[in-house]
């Protein structure tokens, strides 16, 4: 098993990596291996998102029925109301996984749970979901929803997810070791001691496809706190636009969060079945925290429990023994 974490706080931070990220060749791992990491997907989904309000191809309140072929939509008119914000918040409504998509990974659900499920599954799911509640009046994590803003976003600008990632998000912003492509090197990982391949999300892209490192995960944390002025204007106005919603029900694009007595905390952990990922940051304190391990979660990874405690830590206490970043 391989790990890594890193903590930054006004510019200064340590590293700690262990294992190897492949055994075969028994390669050191280091913090610009890149693993995967889960619905930490989510919030390069939201950026994306964001990006393209920005820019003016996009709503906030877009309808996502604008967006899907006829008769996709699930029956009722409150189904009609879902917007992008609404995906974006997780208060569509809509469920957290669908019936058709538990279904499809049966067949792979030990090493692949999403590899059969494609664009016109996720379609059908759409169009027989029952609503949880009125879009927009309440909250209920959602993947399908993540799915759904992806092909969103692919719908609009006529580009596959991978490649807006690698254009709008990761060239940008130097993140040279990340990508939602399945096809490219990545540290090996495992679910209960055994080899899992490559996760592949072919109609859950936004909820799940991205591949990253610690280096580039801290990189991407420390431009939310204070983004590069010489970004280009929409991603840097994106950035701080993603934890300043005028949405009700909540306060960011695809970012989970927490008032502390030392400020709001931002966070998103996920895993597949060959990685476990954590990562979070706190503006006013100006900490970051990321965490990867190469195992996918089950009741005895408390990675995610642990990460969040960490930046729950050094975001009210300084760093010590800290090396510049």
């Amino acid at each position: 098993m391989a790990a890594a974490i890193t903590v930054g706080r006004d510019g200064c931070g340590y590293t700690l990596c262990t294992g190897f990220s492949s055994l075969t060749s028994r390669a050191p791992l280091t913090p610009h291996a890149p693993f995967e990491v889960g619905s930490v997907s989510k919030t390069f989904t939201a950026l994306l998102f964001a990006v393209l309000v920005e820019e003016g191809r996009m709503r906030l309140h877009e309808p996502l029925a604008d967006h899907v072929p006829p008769g996709a939509m699930p029956p009722g008119r409150a189904a009609r109301q879902i917007t992008a914000l609404h995906l974006a918040t997780h208060s569509s409504g809509l469920p957290h996984l669908a019936p058709r998509m538990l279904l499809r990974a049966l067949p792979t659900c030990v090493t692949n749970p999403y590899l059969r499920y494609h664009d016109r599954d996720l379609l059908t799911d759409l169009s027989r979901a029952r609503l949880k509640f009125r879009p927009g009046t309440s909250r209920h994590y959602s993947n399908i929803g993540f799915a759904l803003l992806g092909r969103m976003l692919e719908h609009v600008t006529e580009q596959g997810y991978a490649h807006l990632v690698a254009e709008r998000i990761a060239g940008p912003l130097g993140l040279t070791h990340t990508t939602a492509r399945s096809d490219l090197e990545q540290t090996e990982g495992y679910w209960h001691g055994h080899p899992m391949p490559p996760l592949r999300t072919p109609g859950f892209s936004g909820a799940g496809a991205i591949r990253s490192s610690a280096r580039d995960l801290t990189r991407f944390l420390t431009q939310h706190i204070s983004p590069d002025p010489g970004l280009p204007p929409a991603l840097y106005r994106a950035l701080r636009a993603v934890t300043r919603t005028d949405s009700p029900q909540a306060t960011t694009l695809g970012w989970l969060s927490r008032t502390t007595a030392h400020g709001d905390l931002y966070f998103q952990p996920g895993s597949t079945r060959a990685a476990t990922a954590f990562i979070g940051f706190s503006p006013s304190r100006r900490t970051t925290v990321t965490a990867l391990v190469s195992s996918g979660w089950t009741l005895r990874n408390s990675l995610i429990q642990n990460a969040y405690l960490l930046l729950r830590h050094h975001a009210a206490n300084p760093l010590t023994h800290a090396a510049p970043s």
